[in-house]
């Protein structure tokens, strides 16, 4: 037993070393193992900003296409009724059953739209349930709207507010639009218009 505790005596100093130095080894572990955590959550947050920002730009780009098609579309739809105004324009009744070709007449080939009555151009009944919801938003709004805005108030997507829209203009609805923000269209029915709408 004596020998035994004077085993530990004569090496106290040496374990009391060894325990400093196994205490400053376990410290630098921990350490370490923080910063690898800091490091590890850093990464993370970053890929998950990046993930984000890739699905933003992806949806942009979805966007820019949707547009681009309808822009397309709206070209084709107004190059077809020029071409018609020029079919028209070549031929002028002279009396009931002739007809003369007036094809040469450089005059006819000038674009005069015909201003169709406001019943027809407004007649509601050829609207469908969610364009007529769209125009209400727009006719009692004192401020354009964006496609957010407006799709929040009928319960719609942006997507569906940009087809709507489209679709109203289609139908001579005059949908003006200024530029709210960037790369942001707002939507607004002049007074004049809210008149011709509302009948009075």
């Amino acid at each position: 037993m004596w020998g035994i505790f004077k085993f530990f005596k004569e090496n106290e100093q040496r374990w009391h070393k060894l325990d400093e130095m196994l205490t400053s080894a376990f410290g630098k572990l921990k350490d370490e193992t923080s910063h690898a955590i800091l490091w590890l959550k850093y990464f993370h947050d970053k890929d998950i900003y990046n993930d984000g920002r890739h699905k933003s730009h992806q949806a942009e780009l979805y966007n820019q296409k949707l547009e681009i098609a309808r822009i397309s579309n709206e070209l084709k739809l107004v190059t077809s009724q020029l071409d018609e105004v020029k079919r028209l324009k070549g031929q002028e009744r002279t009396c009931p059953g002739t007809i003369e070709d007036m094809s040469k007449d450089k005059s006819v080939l000038a674009y005069e739209p015909k201003h169709e009555p406001t019943a027809h151009v407004y007649d509601r009944s050829m609207m469908s349930d969610s364009e007529l919801e769209v125009l209400n938003v727009l006719y009692a709004a004192d401020h354009p709207l964006g496609y957010d805005e407006i799709a929040k108030r009928v319960n719609k997507t942006p997507k569906s507010i940009r087809n709507l829209v489209y679709e109203l203009r289609k139908k001579r609805v005059e949908v003006k639009d200024k530029q709210i923000g960037f790369r942001q269209k707002g939507f607004f029915l002049t007074k004049e218009i809210k008149i011709k709408i509302s009948g009075r």
